[in-house]
């Protein structure tokens, strides 16, 4: 799932990038596990 901004989560499009030099900095701004899942939360600052 993803979600940008104050748009909703959807499911990943699976769009990929060859180098995060594509979109800039990537931070990483949560890490949970519960229950046998682990959700990652990141932004994208950009360049």
């Amino acid at each position: 799932m993803i979600k940008i901004g104050d748009y909703k989560a959807m499911p990943d499009g699976g769009v990929q990038v060859k180098s995060t030099k594509e979109i800039g900095i990537v931070l990483i701004a949560d890490i949970v596990s519960q229950e046998g899942k682990t959700t990652v939360k990141y932004r994208v600052i950009g360049t």
